[in-house]
């Protein structure tokens, strides 16, 4: 399992909606398939993200893209959501 803290932007509907983020994630590989999945988890103000099953588009520091959806979200600190999410697809 591969698993790093990295810059990225998300983006809903096309539009950037969070620049620079760091994002944990964590990408593993199926060992009889050789598959990738891939999650993780970032801290946010940003109210879009209030809300668990929404869809977002996600470019790492590293131009390796894919899309996500989010599978829990808690509020930590007051007005900070911890936003915890599943790939859909490969991270590209």
């Amino acid at each position: 399992m591969e698993v790093s803290n990295v810059l990225a932007n998300v983006y809903r509907e096309n539009k950037l909606i969070l620049s620079k983020t760091n994002i944990d994630i964590s990408v593993e590989k199926a060992p009889r398939s050789g598959l990738k999945s891939w999650h993780g988890s970032f801290t946010t103000n940003n109210s879009e993200f209030r809300e668990h099953g929404k869809a977002f588009k996600v470019v790492l520091h590293d131009d390796r893209e894919g899309e996500f959806i989010t599978n829990n979200v808690n509020t930590s600190n007051g007005s900070n959501f911890l936003v915890h999410f599943t790939g859909l697809g490969p991270l590209e």
